[in-house]
């Protein structure tokens, strides 16, 4: 390999795939994850599609940015106890096309439009499984459910529509025949702080996942959206396996939403990152815009079911949804505003449509360079923003053992029916920063959501 960087000089460590036991965890549109079940670590490799004009030198300017900015930036923001570290891996040519020829077979057709090209990525925790210093104190068998929760928290200037992103979404998804039937989540209920909206919500995304959910069992992916209700039932049966059939889901719902809730403040460290830049919350709204929004509502599009429910109150200090409400709350004005502001930003617009990765993530150390998040511009605020909107959050449980004293501090949950205590952990991933060209992409997107609810889908 020819970098003009040595990858050892970004702190990347050699990763021989012979050396260890894995397999294909799955994909997104931009990585591919492979997962080392014995050292429970999960590789992410970046996918390429064979026209993208990068070379080793700005790949490897990309991904350290993107590290950079996961370890100080977001760290700060969501917490220690819910970020861990990736640290960087380099492979060889030959394992990167020994990977393409064997993963052919498992890979799915709608994203075999991208491949391994480059070879590098990340080597994170795998949070599918509990860390080994909790897992010590548990029964053999873990469980992990991943959500996507979206966006739960808009800006005044985005409130003027009786639904929310993720519902008129719906209506998008209907019109191109992404799904058959629309989801009955709402992130707003999710994020309401009202426990019986909040359970409604999980409850919901666990009978229609779509994207949203995926359960994992001892590292396996054992349901999601290609899966049926008998699925679901067999697994929270394994789960709970006292419990009626007909109350598994509300059991579990209540499970989950204990860890999503759940204080674990008392078990991170500061909210600053090792380089200094500090979070120091979301500006607050304009009060100025609210007349505003509320006297364009109707003039917008309805959709045929009911409006979404903006009304919430404080979520727990220290629980994680606080923080994704937190971190979302960043931006203040909107895709439609800060779209203009860019237009205008002699800085930034050149990178709103610019193809390198590496260049549509600079803006990363600019923010770092103001040391803290109350000196953010618009741009910066809503870049951090999108990737609070988009990332995944996985709670991992494992059951306690008996009389297990040892565990007394450390994070649980319990069932109350059957006095069932599990170990939990969370972690926030996705985290990586969001190109410069997103803000373009989401009023391009939010136009054709727009155009779907003028003739909706019933």
């Amino acid at each position: 390999m020819d970098f003009s960087t040595p990858p050892e000089d970004l702190g990347a460590v050699k990763f021989v795939l012979a050396s260890h036991e894995w397999q294909y965890r799955g994909e997104g549109n931009a990585k591919i994850a492979i997962s080392l079940p014995a050292e429970k670590k999960v590789v992410l490799l970046p996918k390429s599609d064979k026209t993208d004009n990068i070379n080793n030198s700005d790949f490897w300017h990309w991904i350290s940015t993107n590290v950079k900015f996961i370890n100080c930036i977001m760290k700060p923001i969501f917490g220690d106890m819910f970020v861990s570290s990736p640290s960087l891996v380099y492979l060889s040519s030959y394992d990167i096309q020994l990977l393409n020829e064997t993963l052919a077979s498992v890979r799915p057709e709608k994203r075999k439009d991208k491949e391994l090209l480059l070879c590098g990525g990340e080597l994170c925790s795998d949070h599918v499984y509990l860390p080994s210093s909790l897992s010590a104190f548990c029964k053999s068998k873990s469980f992990c459910i991943e959500l996507k929760p979206k966006q739960g928290v808009f800006p005044l200037s985005e409130r003027q529509f009786r639904n929310c992103l993720f519902c008129r979404k719906q209506q998008l998804k209907m019109k191109e025949g992404l799904v058959c039937q629309k989801s009955l989540y709402c992130p707003l209920d999710l994020f309401s702080g009202s426990w019986e909206r909040m359970k409604n919500a999980l409850v919901s995304l666990l009978c229609s996942p779509q994207n949203n959910l995926r359960i994992f069992h001892d590292g396996c992916l054992v349901y999601d959206e290609d899966h049926s209700d008998s699925d679901l039932q067999k697994v929270l049966m394994e789960w709970l396996p006292s419990v009626p059939k007909s109350n598994l889901v509300e059991r579990i719902s209540s499970i989950l939403l204990q860890a999503l809730t759940k204080d674990f403040s008392g078990i991170e460290g500061g909210k600053e990152s090792p380089g200094g830049w500090v979070f120091e919350g979301a500006p607050p709204f304009d009060p100025e815009m609210e007349s505003h929004v509320y006297s364009t509502r109707d003039a917008l599009p309805h959709l045929p079911q009911p409006p979404c429910n903006y009304d919430s109150q404080e979520l727990p200090e220290g629980c994680i949804l606080r923080r994704l409400v937190e971190a979302q709350a960043v931006d203040n004005l909107g895709t439609a505003l800060v779209h203009d502001l860019l237009k205008s930003h002699q800085q930034y617009s050149i990178s709103m449509d610019y193809s390198l990765k590496s260049e549509s993530i600079n803006y990363v150390n600019n923010i770092l360079s103001k040391g803290c998040s109350s000196e953010l511009d618009p741009i910066e605020r809503y870049l951090i923003a999108a990737v609070a909107r988009d990332c995944s959050i996985l709670i991992t449980f494992q059951e306690l053992k008996e009389d297990c004293k040892e565990a007394q501090n450390l994070p649980q949950v319990v069932d109350e029916d059957s006095r069932t205590h599990f170990l939990c952990h969370i972690a926030a991933v996705d985290l990586e920063p969001k190109p410069m060209s997103c803000i373009n992409s989401q009023m391009k997107k939010k136009a054709s959501i727009l155009e779907a609810c003028q003739q909706p889908v019933l």
